[in-house]
């Protein structure tokens, strides 16, 4: 793999988990391999990672708090 697009693949990654955190403080306190794993997985679903200009901004906002902070295992009904 060309070690430019290697780059500017995790300079995109760098910049959609600092715009999260930004949006939300409380994602700055999961470890960053976590947070790495959830952009990948992000990226392979639409095909980009989205910015907070993007009109699904917020959903994916919603979506990273239920997958890394509100997993329903955890829930204790």
């Amino acid at each position: 793999m060309d070690r430019s697009f290697e780059n500017r693949q995790s300079d995109c990654i760098d910049k959609f988990i600092n715009e999260l955190i930004e949006f939300d403080g409380g994602f700055g306190e999961l470890p960053l391999e976590l947070l790495v794993s959830f952009a990948n997985s992000i990226q392979e679903k639409l095909g980009k990672l989205p910015a907070p200009i993007d009109d699904n901004w917020e959903e994916i906002v919603w979506l990273a708090s239920i997958e890394l902070i509100d997993d329903p295992e955890d829930s204790y009904d």
